[in-house]
């Protein structure tokens, strides 16, 4: 697993010389910091620290953790978080805030895992002078998506979750700007809705898209490289080492590849049981624009076909767009409290 394998370069690195956890003393600790140190000692946990790299890994038999000095960006196992505060290198110790321990001990019993506030990004898709597909009842995509993307908006701030809306009336959003609002750290998952079409007015359904893996060429592309710029001024790192830079990417890879499939199956799933009457078409890999240029987990639902007379009826219906608002908000809940976010 690519986890695995980093933080096996992250060992190699510590047994290469810079294994050993800063320990001078150190004054004028921030208000709840924690000496990376002394909690090495109290807990017995794991901690190795990478003087190259500026990174810190701390580990039990339950968990491990990457943190990075100067950044609120960290990695749970395979899953992304954002720490209640950034690890500083003071005096020559390491300092982290309290919560980077508890995600460690929690699953002993000695502390509970916090909640972050979610953050999620609802792109509705097309807009302005981009209609989308037109529908057999002359509906057009661009306000069905529109009007679901509010309802799902409203449905997550009701719970405490920031929402991000890379449109909130009837513009044109570039797929480059779409996908940059879905490149920064504090972004948790990023929902773009759509709605199908296809010449056989028969297909019907709902499904959901997610990116497979990338290849050296997506990997390689001027939008992604772009917005990993934009990721690294976000967190403070533009400045740092190639190793930082690369074992930043190769996380948040990680946990996309990680995370985008499970928070497709669960709205595909959640959609199936709350709208029994519609075909489920299931969850699926694709290569979307938006899907292969977001750095953080990413789906694109199709909430059904305009081509479809029957679907585009509902499409346009309230009650119906209000029922699949209230199911895709419920499902992306779900997921982001199983994440501990």
């Amino acid at each position: 697993m690519l986890l695995r394998r980093l933080f096996a370069v992250l060992i190699l690195l510590l047994s290469a010389g810079c294994a050993s956890v800063p320990r001078k003393p150190v004054v004028d600790i921030p208000a709840h910091g924690l000496v990376l140190v002394e909690i090495c000692r109290r807990d017995g946990i794991t901690c190795e620290w990478d003087g190259l790299g500026q990174t810190v890994a701390v580990s039990s038999r339950e968990n491990r953790v990457l943190a990075m000095v100067g950044s609120t960006l960290a990695f749970s196992g395979e899953r992304q978080v954002t720490l209640s505060a950034p690890p500083l290198l003071l005096s020559g110790a390491v300092i982290v805030p309290p919560d980077l321990e508890a995600m460690i001990v929690s699953s002993a019993g000695k502390a509970e895992v916090p909640r972050w506030i979610g953050r999620v990004v609802v792109d509705a898709g097309h807009g302005g002078k981009d209609p989308g597909a037109l529908g057999v009842n002359k509906a057009k995509e661009k306000e069905i998506v529109l009007d679901i993307a509010r309802r799902i908006r409203d449905g997550l701030v009701r719970a405490g979750i920031e929402v991000i809306m890379t449109r909130d009336d009837d513009e044109f959003i570039s797929l480059a700007d779409r996908s940059q609002s879905g490149s920064r750290p504090e972004v948790d998952i990023f929902l773009s809705i759509h709605a199908n079409a296809h010449k056989n007015r028969s297909a019907r359904g709902i499904e959901v898209f997610f990116s497979g893996p990338l290849n050296s060429t997506d990997l390689a592309d001027d939008q992604r490289i772009r917005n990993g710029r934009l990721m690294l001024s976000s967190l403070g790192l533009e400045n740092s080492s190639a190793e930082l830079r690369r074992i930043v990417f190769d996380m948040l890879y990680a946990s996309k590849m990680s995370a985008s499939p499970r928070l497709s199956a669960a709205i595909s799933r959640h959609l199936s049981g709350t709208i029994p009457d519609s075909r489920n078409r299931g969850s699926k890999p694709a290569r979307f624009f938006v899907l292969r240029h977001t750095l953080t987990p990413a789906v694109l639902i199709e909430t059904g076909f305009v081509s479809n007379l029957r679907e585009a009826r509902l499409l346009t219906s309230e009650s119906y767009r209000r029922k699949l608002a209230d199911g895709i908000v419920e499902s992306v809940l779900e997921f982001l409290y199983d994440q501990g976010l």
